[in-house]
């Protein structure tokens, strides 16, 4: 029960659906899929619900936090059938300065003034914001750019220390390997 309550927090932490209601009713729309997929899984995952005396879309929070923290109060609506969605195709003499991570995360955002969805369709949002690169580190958001830029312009040259500085590698661990080869690549192509 203590590992679900705290997967749940950590999900409400990390996305904009709000409450453990909308949370759960995003893992409850995992069920069907799991138990049409495995049957023997899907079993297998409600007897540990009734094992651990939490409900079998808490255990879902607990297996799939990671995917679960990705997604948005958009993505629930359409799993819910509202459809408010919209595609961009960018054409322009010049490449468009909008990150893409930045680009995708503000599309399906709720926007209270109009103007910002209009400027994220005219490619005028985020141009100033730092393109944070491929997530290196799921448990706090961080990309490879982010990374790269604390070893090269605040020498992190440890992977305790790009930690210190951006979180990554502090959770679960599993991305600090990676961050380390980001680390030796660096002092590679310093030296070299």
């Amino acid at each position: 029960q203590a590992i679900a309550a705290i997967r749940m927090e950590l999900t409400l932490s990390k996305t904009d659906l709000g409450t453990k209601e909308n949370v759960l009713a995003l893992a409850r729309h995992h069920l069907p899929l799991l138990a049409q997929f495995d049957a023997a899984l899907f079993a297998e995952l409600n007897g540990i619900a009734r094992g651990a005396q939490v409900t079998p879309e808490e255990i879902v929070v607990v297996n799939h936090y990671t995917d679960l923290r990705d997604l948005r109060l958009a993505d629930l609506r359409k799993l819910n059938g509202e459809t408010d969605g919209c595609s961009a195709l960018f054409v322009a003499p010049e490449p468009v300065a909008v990150p893409r991570s930045t680009f995708t995360e503000k599309l399906d955002c709720e926007f209270p003034d109009p103007s910002g969805r209009l400027r994220v369709l005219a490619g005028r949002v985020g141009a100033n914001e730092p393109d944070r690169g491929a997530i290196v580190c799921a448990c706090f958001d961080v990309g490879l750019n982010q990374i790269v830029a604390a070893v090269t312009e605040s020498q992190c040259m440890t992977v305790e220390a790009v930690g210190a500085a951006l979180k990554a590698g502090t959770n679960c661990g599993s991305c600090r390997p990676e961050i380390g080869r980001i680390i030796n690549d660096r002092a590679i192509t310093k030296a070299g």
